[in-house]
């Protein structure tokens, strides 16, 4: 069985920080990820992003697979 810091590198990760979600992890901490693709730090939206801000969420999902389609 692996351990879960052993499965960092199994899949690409993409975070978004919302200002007013519950967790604002730092940058630092996403970057413990082996495969981060993309981090970004927005102006707007909370827990729920995808109700309270769906352009602005929609954007930064856009923007994470465009990432990822630049590494293909």
């Amino acid at each position: 069985m692996r351990r879960a810091e052993d499965c960092r590198d199994l899949a690409a990760v993409a975070i978004t920080v919302f200002p007013e979600d519950v967790y604002r992890p730092p940058e630092t901490w996403a970057a413990a990820y082996r495969n981060l693709i993309y981090f970004h730090e927005v102006d707007k939206g909370g827990h729920f992003a995808a109700w309270e801000q769906p352009e602005l969420f929609a954007a930064e999902l856009r923007a994470a697979f465009k990432s990822l389609r630049q590494l293909i």
